[in-house]
């Protein structure tokens, strides 16, 4: 039995996926932080599903790579 009470979703083998993608594109550093943090003020959502379908909705990629 634990003593700490679980605040994350369970993520299971996709952990490492998503560790892997926000190290190589950089999605915690502050100025991609910033923006989806004001996207989620603006929506409020109440669950996760909530969230997923306003994001998809509403945000957009702004990326610093050029295309090749």
């Amino acid at each position: 039995m634990s003593l700490y009470k679980r605040y994350s979703k369970e993520f299971g083998k996709k952990e490492k996926v998503l560790n892997y993608a926000c190290q190589t594109y950089q999605l915690s550093r502050p100025n991609n932080v910033r923006a989806v943090m004001a996207l989620i003020r603006e929506c409020q959502p109440k669950s996760l599903d909530e969230w997923q379908r306003w994001y998809f909705d509403h945000a957009s990629v702004l990326s610093s790579h050029k295309k090749k």
